[in-house]
């Protein structure tokens, strides 16, 4: 369980840095993104077996950061679908 607890906080690591720089360049913010997504998606396979709902709150919190800066730099529908798959996960 721990193990799964600090890959989901390891999972914040890109997206942190890309609202802590404001990510001015969309580029730079779509691949932080991007390795948020293929970070997490690491700790989805171990997490559907998994029965702590603090881990798939720590998912859905994260779908919903990437909507969110998404969002910020114009990219709607993207965002759309992380805030669907934050609702599966929340």
């Amino acid at each position: 369980m721990l193990a799964l607890d600090y890959m989901v906080g390891r999972c914040h690591w890109p997206l942190d840095c890309a609202l802590a720089r404001n990510a001015p360049d969309p580029s730079i913010a779509l691949v932080l993104c991007h390795d948020t997504e293929v970070s997490l998606s690491q700790v989805k396979r171990s997490a559907k077996h998994c029965e702590d709902p603090t881990i798939n709150e720590g998912i859905a919190s994260l779908y919903i950061e990437l909507g969110d800066l998404l969002n910020t730099h114009g990219r709607k529908n993207e965002a759309q679908a992380f805030y669907k798959k934050s609702f599966k996960w929340g």
